[in-house]
C-alpha cells in the first residue's frame, strides 16, 4: 500500500510526516546542540497524533459492538452482509486547543452474493470509483455512504477524510454463517476490524465472543500510547508486514488499504475543488 499523508492543516501534516519516522518517549533528555553546534528542529509533541489513532480504535470498537447487534437481531426478518465500512474524518477539536476530533461515515450492505467476499467488495469499490478519484473528487459521504455523524456537514471542508475501518464477522476461527449456526446471543459473535490511515498506520483489531471472554485485541504498526493518552485495550506495537501475515485474509487488508488510497485522493480533490470555488489561495496536500 502507498499511503498518502493526510492533512487537515498545515500543523497536523507536520506531526504526521515526523512522528510516523519517530515517537521519543515523553521522558527522553533532547541534545542542545548537534555535533556542528547547530541547534536541532523544534520537537513535534506526538499527542495529538496518537489520540487520532486511539479515537479511531475505539470508534470502531463502538461500531462493530453495534453492528454486531444489528446483524444478529436482523439475521431472519433482514439479513445484512457480514461487513460493513466507517470512513474516518478530523477536523480540530473544538474542545481540546491542539488535537483533533473524529467523525465518521458509514456504508452496510443488504445481505446479497455480490457483496459476501470482502476482499472482491474492496476490489470491486476500489476499481469503480478510481477514475473519478482524480480531478474534482467527489464526497464520500454523499455517494458511499448510508450515514454519518450529525455534526458532518456536507459541502465543506472542514471535515478531511484520513482513513478507513473494515469490519468483518469473518473470523479467522468461523465464518459469519459458520457462527449463526452455533451462537446463541449477539454476544457470541466474533469480529475483525481492519483500519488503514493515511499516514501509513496499519491495525487489526480482534473482537473475541462470549466463549473468548470478549477480549479486544488490537495489533497497531504505530504507538498507541503516549503521554497521558493511550489505548484502553492491550495493544502491541508490530510490524506491517507481520500485521498482514497474522491476518487470516490479508487480502482483505490490502484492498482495505487500496480502496482507503482512492477515497483520500477523491476527497483531496474535493476539498482543493471546494477550495477554488471559493477562491482561496491555499491546497490540500498530500
Amino acid at each position: 500500500m502507498n499511503q498518502p499523508t493526510y492533512d487537515t492543516t498545515d500543523q497536523f501534516q507536520a506531526h504526521q510526516v515526523r512522528q510516523t519516522r519517530s515517537e521519543p518517549s515523553p521522558a527522553a533528555p533532547a541534545a542542545d546542540v548537534d555535533a556542528a553546534g547547530a541547534e536541532p528542529p523544534a520537537a513535534v509533541d506526538p499527542t495529538p497524533t496518537v489520540d487520532v489513532r486511539v479515537q479511531a480504535v475505539e470508534r470502531l470498537r463502538q461500531m462493530s459492538a453495534n453492528f454486531i447487534i444489528n446483524a444478529w437481531e436482523l439475521r431472519f426478518a433482514d439479513p445484512l452482509a457480514p461487513h460493513a465500512l466507517a470512513y474516518l474524518y478530523v477536523r480540530r477539536d473544538p474542545r481540546r486547543i491542539g488535537f483533533w476530533q473524529l467523525g465518521t461515515a458509514w456504508q452496510m450492505w443488504i445481505a446479497d452474493p455480490a457483496v459476501r467476499v470482502l476482499p472482491q467488495l474492496l476490489y470491486d469499490l476500489h476499481h469503480t470509483f478510481a477514475p473519478r478519484a482524480n480531478g474534482a473528487g467527489f464526497d464520500i459521504r454523499q455517494e458511499l455512504s448510508a450515514g454519518a455523524d450529525e455534526q458532518m456537514r456536507a459541502g465543506t471542508d472542514d471535515w478531511v477524510y484520513i482513513g478507513l475501518g473494515v469490519l468483518s464477522l469473518d473470523t479467522a476461527n468461523k465464518t459469519w454463517e459458520q457462527q449463526l449456526a452455533t451462537a446463541r446471543l449477539s454476544l457470541d459473535v466474533a469480529a475483525i476490524i481492519r483500519i488503514v490511515l493515511n499516514d501509513g498506520t496499519v491495525m487489526v483489531c480482534r473482537q473475541a465472543g462470549r466463549t473468548g471472554y470478549g477480549t479486544f485485541t488490537i495489533e497497531s504498526s504505530q504507538s498507541l500510547a503516549y503521554g497521558a493518552v493511550r489505548a484502553l485495550a492491550p495493544w502491541e506495537q508490530v510490524d506491517p508486514a507481520d500485521i498482514f501475515a497474522h491476518d487470516h485474509d490479508p487480502d482483505a487488508l490490502r484492498w482495505t488499504g487500496e480502496l482507503s488510497d482512492t477515497l483520500s485522493q477523491a476527497d483531496n480533490g474535493r476539498i482543493v475543488a471546494l477550495r477554488h470555488a471559493a477562491g482561496q489561495k491555499r491546497g490540500h496536500r498530500l
